[in-house]
């Protein structure tokens, strides 16, 4: 919040109006997830490029 020069609540408000992970899912092409080991990654990479 002080890196931006915002409020607390400013900051609460912006996260809350923010689309959820499943909305940003149900739009996208492609999903990639980096929440796993650095393995996991690179196989959904692989697997997204041989349909590209």
């Amino acid at each position: 919040m002080a890196r931006d020069g915002v409020s607390y609540d400013l900051a609460k408000a912006r996260i809350a109006n923010q689309k959820s992970w499943e909305e940003y899912k149900k739009s996208a092409s492609v999903v990639i997830d980096n929440s796993k080991e650095l393995a996991y990654l690179q196989g959904q990479l692989d697997e997204i490029l041989k349909t590209i």
